[in-house]
């Protein structure tokens, strides 16, 4: 199913609003980890994958955006 091109941005914009919270959600564990002497690589990893996922959101974002002329 295709979804109308303003839909689409829409829920783009809102997941990578969600992503973004996600993210500093990962770095303010990542600093509580170290800061109590902990491992923090499982915290650094989910980090990474949140950005990547970040990036592809924002790839698709652009996408939407130079279909429709927003």
């Amino acid at each position: 199913m295709t979804w109308p091109a303003a839909y689409e941005l829409a829920l783009t914009k809102r997941h990578i609003a969600e992503e973004e919270t996600l993210r500093i959600a990962q770095l303010m564990r990542i600093a509580d980890q170290i800061s109590h002497g902990r491992d923090a690589a499982a915290a650094e990893q989910a980090l990474r994958d949140t950005e990547q996922h970040l990036t592809a959101l924002r790839a698709r974002r652009a996408s939407c955006v130079a279909r429709r002329g927003y």
